[in-house]
């Protein structure tokens, strides 16, 4: 009976999360607010219990499972015969198990140290590992979940979304003392309660002030966004580069000395765009022939696309590259794609793994699995402007966007190919989450997508243009080119790190004092 209701509130726990995420309930947001407080619950009852740590980590999983299950499984569609979703969801929610395990842990043995300390150390340890490790995968990032509001993350110019994380385990910790308090003593404790509301409230008060506060100005430019809808499997076919001609010009009769880029998504080119060293080989100025004809007629502008690029080098190594290309009347210039998902487009831990598996080992179509990536940060220049130009999964990472901008990035374009995923909650939360990158670094945002959702965002992160899923359509939108640098870009994360310090310090001082300090 005690096992079952446990079980319950891990249900409640993974509905909760699931239900605030986007992009379904956006009018259920707040429930993220309290969707950790049943596990923190469970905790605080099985803490001194024999088996206490295992019955919370089962507990944790199951709340994670679902939230997982029900926000990513979408994954799977992308490569169903590895089981990429599946094993995206499993291990994720092992890693936050893991991270509830060891705070539940530090809370049960180390008493002079604020709980809240350890559940946002290891919380925020972990989604910044998630940025930077083999087995990337920060789409549940817990700031990701205000996607859909920006009225109320416009301070994120600030913290990045890392901020938002904290903000979320703040007030579940809160909330969480005053049920605790209220389970206790069967009282409900006002002061706590109005101190909970104004968490709340100031920082969506600071945003929109910021909001209507916040004025930019700067170069405008023309841009031609393209949302070509090509079946992602088909369009690898053999005679595909016809209709890709064709396609071209279609999305593009209305191209004219106004328009400064045209961009077209992820991957549109259907062949492989073939390097010697950096150079481009005949043939594939005969495979771009049709662009290179529009590039030389409009001298100001740039034309962006995806290719896979082969790049044979002087050793005789070949290097594969999810790329970006930009051609203009001057130069043909491209960007690799540095961020690669995990198993679809390369191996985890090859290095360490080298000696077991095959260098092919978990290939996909086109040679995914064994993609090289770009070390540096690079832009797309064409006389001043300077753009960001990430491909697909790259746009999630926050501080790897957030280098883009720091190098003088005036504009952020994103190509993707969201059209593995089908018609699910993906393609519409990776859009959304494109929303966070233009108010982290203040720019412009303009996505351009193979089956949708293209669209243009402002630097409060509003959309100002949007074509829906499983249109061929284009459409021109002004831009502004911007060239200030947030208080996030110029100095990352280092807010986040004083909010921990600043916990820990004041949990320390306050022990010693032998205070009740509320929520500390």
């Amino acid at each position: 009976m005690v096992m079952f209701k446990f079980i319950s509130k891990s249900f409640i726990s993974g509905l909760l999360f699931y239900f605030s995420w986007p992009t379904k309930f956006t009018i259920l947001t707040p429930l993220i607010f309290i969707a950790f407080v049943p596990l923190l619950l469970i905790q605080k009852e099985v803490e001194t219990k024999k088996n206490g740590s295992i019955i919370f980590f089962i507990c944790c999983y199951i709340s994670f499972l679902i939230f997982n299950f029900t926000t990513t499984f979408w994954v799977e569609k992308a490569s169903p015969a590895f089981g990429e979703g599946l094993f995206a969801v499993l291990c994720n929610s092992l890693f936050m198990s893991i991270v509830l395990y060891f705070f539940h842990i530090c809370k049960k043995n180390i008493k002079f140290i604020s709980p809240l300390f350890f559940l946002s150390f290891f919380w925020v340890l972990f989604e910044i590992l998630h940025f930077n490790w083999d087995l990337n995968w920060p789409w549940l990032t817990l700031g990701n979940v205000f996607s859909e509001l920006p009225s109320w993350i416009q301070w994120f110019s600030f913290t990045g979304v890392l901020g938002g994380s904290l903000w979320i385990i703040l007030i579940n910790y809160c909330i969480y003392n005053v049920c605790i308090f209220y389970l206790n003593f069967n009282y409900i404790q006002i002061k706590k309660l109005i101190f909970i509301s104004f968490t709340i409230l100031i920082p969506i008060t600071c945003s929109l002030i910021l909001s209507y506060s916040y004025k930019y100005s700067g170069k405008k430019i023309n841009v031609l966004v393209a949302q070509t809808n090509l079946d992602p499997n088909a369009k690898f076919e053999n005679q595909s580069w016809k209709f890709e001609k064709k396609l071209f010009y279609d999305l593009t009769n209305n191209i004219s000395d106004s328009i400064d880029y045209v961009i077209f998504p992820e991957t549109y080119l259907s062949t492989q765009f073939t390097l010697i060293n950096d150079n481009p080989i005949q043939y594939n100025r005969n495979q771009i022939a049709h662009i290179l004809r529009v590039v030389e007629k409009y001298k100001n502008l740039n034309i962006i696309l995806g290719a896979t690029i082969d790049q044979y080098l002087d050793d005789q190594k070949i290097k594969k590259y999810n790329s970006v290309l930009q051609l203009n009347s001057k130069s043909l210039s491209f960007h690799h794609k540095s961020k690669l998902v995990p198993g679809a487009e390369q191996l985890p831990f090859r290095d360490y793994l080298k000696y077991f598996f095959k260098d092919n080992f978990l290939s996909l179509a086109g040679g995914a699995g064994n993609l090289s990536v770009l070390d540096s940060i690079s832009l797309l220049e064409f006389n001043d402007n300077k753009i960001a130009s990430l491909v697909c999964y790259e746009s999630v990472f926050p501080n790897h966007v957030r280098e883009f901008i720091d190098k003088g990035a005036q504009a952020i374009f994103i190509i993707t190919n969201d059209g593995w995923w089908g018609d699910s909650q993906g393609r519409k939360q990776h859009n959304s989450y494109a929303r966070i990158r233009a108010i982290e670094n203040r720019r412009y945002v303009v996505r351009s997508a193979n089956t949708g959702i293209s669209s243009v965002i402002n630097p409060l992160g509003y959309f100002e243009k949007i074509i829906d899923p499983n249109k061929t359509e284009s459409f021109i939108n002004s831009i502004i080119l911007l060239s200030s640098k947030t208080f996030y870009v110029k100095h990352g994360n280092i807010l986040i790190f004083i909010y921990l310090a600043i916990v820990l310090v004041l949990s320390i001082i306050i022990n010693r004092k032998n205070k009740d300090y509320g929520f500390i």
